[in-house]
């Protein structure tokens, strides 16, 4: 039975961003898929002044009707490509551009594994080509040594990704759940796909490029952050908290108050204006990260 693939683009208020991004996906030299875009109720006309100018066959469409935020586009989007019996979904977000053959490539990766992963992530690159901060892979300290023959296939064993560009094993996916849609933002990529290969290695493809056109190649702290975007670092540090205590409590709670204390010190020594909301919003985030206990959603494919 073939294989069926469908890219998940989860989208925002960026209309112009978005018809660069599908436009992208269309012109992929592996032709074999659906796009799926995901809109978190957008309010700049992305359904009337670009969607709706795609939407056929292979370009669904589907809104929230609220902004349920990344975390909460990425589960609706993978619960939807579960429930109508995809094998595979490739997520981004809509300001991703992949370059022609980064769906064929990792296509071709997928064989060489002979399916045998729970990820396979692009590389992800800045709009000057360096390697993008914001979509940093980690890798286990052992997994290139352990994987040495997959080097000459462009192959990296990766622990977790973000979500751009990040191709998964929806067998996989079904057996371990949803992302946590209860994240919002921030953190709700790495968690899902550390949870991913702790069942089955995921792997970076270095042949499989994404271009993220971010404004800046950097990843925003609370303590340089613009006033008005001070307030989402406190999903920021309540997940993180959250998954630092999953692991271990004793050593969450050290890990939680060591990076509270330090962001505090740099919030003292560089932000130049309301220093104390930044302090309020990480110390709240922390410690509701303490008592967070999100519950992970499975897919009823009775829902059908």
């Amino acid at each position: 039975m073939k294989e069926k693939v469908m890219i998940v683009v989860v989208t925002y208020n960026r209309k112009k961003m978005l018809k660069e991004c599908i436009e992208a996906c269309l012109n992929q030299t592996y032709k074999d898929f659906t796009l799926l875009i995901v809109d978190n109720n957008s309010t700049d006309g992305t359904y009337e002044e670009v969607v709706k100018k795609y939407e056929n066959k292979q370009v669904k469409y589907i809104n929230t009707n609220k902004n349920i935020g990344g975390a909460g586009g990425f589960n609706l989007g993978i619960k939807e490509a579960i429930l109508q019996e995809y094998d595979f979904a490739w997520v981004m977000d809509d300001d991703s551009i992949p370059e022609p053959n980064a769906l064929e490539s990792i296509i071709k990766k997928k064989k060489i594994l002979k399916n045998e992963f729970s990820f396979i992530c692009s590389l992800v690159k800045w709009t000057d080509n360096t390697y993008c901060k914001m979509n940093g892979v980690v890798f286990y300290h052992n997994g290139i040594m352990e994987q040495y023959d997959k080097i000459y296939e462009n192959l990296l064993v990766a622990e977790c990704c973000s979500f751009v560009g990040c191709f998964i094993n929806l067998k996989i996916a079904s057996d371990i759940g949803l992302p946590i849609k209860e994240f919002f933002i921030y953190a709700d990529d790495h968690e899902y796909t550390n949870r991913l290969s702790e069942v089955k290695k995921g792997y970076l493809d270095a042949e499989s490029i994404i271009i993220h056109k971010m404004k800046e190649n950097s990843i925003p702290e609370v303590y340089d952050v613009s006033e008005d975007r001070i307030n989402r670092y406190f999903y920021n540090f309540r997940n993180v908290t959250f998954i630092y205590m999953r692991k271990s409590i004793i050593k969450g709670f050290f890990n939680s108050f060591i990076r509270w204390a330090r962001t505090i010190k740099y919030i003292l020594k560089y932000s130049k204006s309301k220093k104390l909301k930044r302090i309020f919003v990480i110390t709240k985030g922390t410690f509701c990260g303490i008592f967070f206990r999100p519950k992970i959603e499975f897919v009823n494919k009775n829902e059908k």
